[in-house]
């Protein structure tokens, strides 16, 4: 495993305009593991705080987002005035043990058939690498630990397009995860 670059990074992964999706089940995980409400660390809202990129970004359906969401809008991280994941302390992850899905895997993401990539606005990172199996490696992961954390994902994103509808509806993520707890 290479020593970890994100302690000297900057980059969009943790940092930027667009909101880190997170999936019902993520945002309980986080819950469990910092004892917070849901809703002092995420919202219901535009995929990007900055209007101008939103709008950029609903024009040109540019982002993954679009295929996790009907509308224009992600359950997501809340952020830093200065656009820091509202986890982020000393360029450290302060949830690690429970930080979301996609965080887990990232630099590495993948398409909605569960095939591994990565995309090309992240070739910054410096955990990546041309061999798949080595940027597994350098996440502290094999191939078929990042194939199972996928298939768990994909698996919560159908979950919370089904659940999507009561986010328009206007309830918060702590009342959709209770009608999810009642329909088990």
């Amino acid at each position: 495993m290479i020593e970890n670059p994100c302690i000297k990074c900057k980059e969009h992964c943790c940092i930027g305009p667009i909101g880190t999706f997170i999936t019902i089940h993520d945002a309980k995980r986080i819950s469990d593991f910092t004892g917070k409400a849901m809703l002092e660390f995420c919202y219901f809202g535009n995929i990007s705080k900055d209007s101008n990129f939103q709008r950029y970004l609903v024009k040109n359906k540019d982002h993954s987002y679009f295929k996790i969401s009907s509308t224009n809008k992600i359950l997501q991280l809340r952020s830093k005035p200065n656009d820091e994941c509202i986890f982020l302390k000393d360029m450290q992850c302060t949830i690690h043990g429970a930080k979301p899905l996609v965080c887990k895997i990232f630099p590495i993401g993948y398409k909605f058939d569960g095939s591994l990539c990565y995309f090309e606005e992240d070739e910054y990172c410096g955990f990546m690498n041309k061999d798949m199996d080595i940027t597994c490696k350098n996440i502290g992961m094999t191939v078929d630990e990042v194939k199972k954390v996928v298939a768990q994902h994909l698996k919560e994103v159908e979950e919370y397009k089904k659940y999507e509808k009561y986010f328009l509806d206007g309830k918060n993520v702590e009342e959709v995860w209770e009608i999810i707890s009642k329909n088990k």
